[in-house]
């Protein structure tokens, strides 16, 4: 559920800022500030390296999520015919809408050379985007899209198996 910025205002008003599922969930060892003194992507890439995931805390301001929010929820509210603004759906739950449609902030947002530093220190190469697309996944009652864990070798492939990939069995698989 999606709380509207009168409902989540509202209820800040009486309970305090919220916390977030990502600030309840996150660590602070992977929590990095690109405004701190001594950042740096490299960093970053480490923490994705070691753990597979970093959060970046300051690239943008509450102007700039507030714009890409507002522009994306208008383009979910109806879906792209013969090229038309919106979304397009390839199944129930999952919306996606092209952030280059969007414009403004969905645009500085997908060529923010800060998170293409991250992403070349990880991989050690120069990158290209050669796609982007901002993914809307609608609430259900089942477990629609479960974690992945079958790109790394060593990783096990689901929960109920002790199979644990190897460049053999996953090259056979």
């Amino acid at each position: 559920m999606r709380f509207t910025r009168p409902a989540a205002a509202c209820l800040n008003a009486r309970l305090g800022p919220l916390p977030t599922v990502l600030q309840l969930a996150t660590p602070d060892y992977l929590l990095l500030d690109v405004r701190e003194e001594g950042y740096s992507p490299r960093t970053a890439a480490a923490l994705i390296g070691e753990f597979g995931a970093v959060v970046l805390r300051g690239l943008y301001t509450d102007a700039q999520i507030r714009d890409l929010d507002d522009a994306t929820q208008v383009r979910l509210k109806a879906p792209t015919i013969s090229g038309s603004m919106g979304y397009f759906k390839p199944d129930h739950p999952k919306r996606f809408v092209d952030p280059f449609g969007v414009g403004g902030a969905a645009v500085d947002i997908a060529l923010d050379e800060r998170l293409a530093d991250v992403v070349e220190a990880h991989m050690g190469s120069e990158c290209v985007l050669s796609e982007a697309s901002i993914k809307y996944d609608a609430p259900t009652s089942y477990e629609y899209f479960a974690r992945h864990t079958d790109y790394a070798i060593g990783t096990v492939r689901h929960r109920d198996s002790m199979k644990v990939g190897s460049p053999e069995r996953m090259a056979t698989e």
